[in-house]
């Protein structure tokens, strides 16, 4: 998973702070995101890091979802960085303000 860049955009700006671990970031997704939003953050954040166009196609095959567009896969992705916002989760992810530019 590409952690800087799941992090700035959780930040809303460029993270240059320490990392957590896979781990934690793992736990804290799973703990926080529901099956569609952790599903879309794992595949736009994830080691490929795809498109929304891509996101969507392969959310239609696995869900069997018809009419899925890459519009719904942002705004699904919106509210799952909404979610890690919140302080309790910026928290345990050990986000610090000082480390946002």
């Amino acid at each position: 998973m590409n952690k800087g860049y799941l992090l700035s955009a959780i930040c809303g700006q460029y993270y240059t702070g320490v990392l957590p671990t896979d781990d934690k970031l793992k736990a804290v997704l799973e703990e926080t995101l529901k099956g569609s939003e952790l599903f879309v953050i794992e595949n736009r954040f994830g080691d490929k890091s795809m498109t929304l166009k891509e996101v969507a196609a392969i959310y239609r095959r696995t869900d069997g979802v018809i009419g899925v567009t890459p519009e719904r896969i942002r705004q699904i992705e919106s509210r799952a960085i909404r979610k890690l916002r919140f302080y309790s989760r910026t928290d345990q992810l050990g986000i610090l303000k000082s480390d946002v530019r």
